[in-house]
């Protein structure tokens, strides 16, 4: 699972970077140097693991390329598919990878907090690219998806009409909720899990509700299903990459 993990690190950093500075190449060239050193931290040294991190590095560069492109409106399908295709290819191929050890693993057995070490450096790994996934990698996928299925138009991004400006907040709930239901799921509290999804539709429910046109209602509701459905596959999807 190294690759997994270093391959999530790539990209969490790339989009976070993107967010706080959007400069043309910069996050994902930060995303892939970040990978490749996160990788060497980890002990991923052994000739394969090296070959393993500079295509991770490519793909890291690839994806926030591809995800620049199809916030434009030019082939937003395109990101989705370089991250599938790409996560799909590491889980086929994540038993050749190397055990986490080095400085990493020295670090994790060295940390105050007993459940860390009792997930093993592994999977402390895999937990720290599956949390920095649900910040703004998260929000770039359900963007990403909203764009494909023609539920946001990527040309008036943030205009007036865009139900992203009618449903207040969903830039910075969607990783809080996400972060929540991954560490309620970690923590075995699957049920209490369930419950973040119901409040969600119900502290949105007056917002969906409020607006007195019928067409613009059924487009606020359209938007909150595909993005809240997306973001939860992608919390979910993240506690079966974790599962031991």
């Amino acid at each position: 699972m190294s690759w997994i993990a270093v391959l999530l690190i790539g990209v969490g950093i790339a989009d976070l970077v993107q967010s706080v500075r959007p400069v043309r190449i910069l996050p994902e060239c930060v995303g892939a140097v970040a990978a490749i050193l996160v990788g060497l931290w980890a002990g991923l040294t052994d000739p394969g693991d090296l070959v393993a991190l500079v295509v991770i590095a490519g793909v890291v560069v690839l994806w926030g390329q591809t995800v620049t492109r199809g916030f434009a409106g030019r082939r937003p399908e395109l990101a989705l598919v370089v991250l599938g295709v790409a996560m799909g290819v590491a889980v086929l191929v994540s038993g050749l990878a190397g055990p986490v050890g080095g400085l990493f693993a020295a670090w994790v057995e060295g940390l105050p907090l007993s459940f860390l070490s009792d997930l093993g450096p592994e999977r402390a790994l895999l937990l720290l690219g599956v949390v920095l996934v649900q910040l703004s990698t998260g929000n770039v996928v359900v963007r990403l998806v909203l764009t494909v299925t023609k539920t946001v138009n990527p040309a008036r991004h943030g205009g007036v009409g865009d139900p992203e400006t009618q449903l207040k907040g969903g830039r910075l709930l969607g990783p809080m909720e996400r972060v929540v239901i991954v560490g309620l799921g970690v923590a075995g509290q699957l049920t209490a899990a369930s419950i973040v999804i119901a409040a969600k539709g119900l502290l949105r429910f007056p917002e969906l509700s409020s607006d007195r046109e019928q067409e613009r209602i059924h487009r606020l509701t359209e938007y909150f299903l595909v993005g809240s459905f997306v973001s939860w596959l992608l919390a979910l999807s993240s506690l079966v990459l974790l599962a031991p």
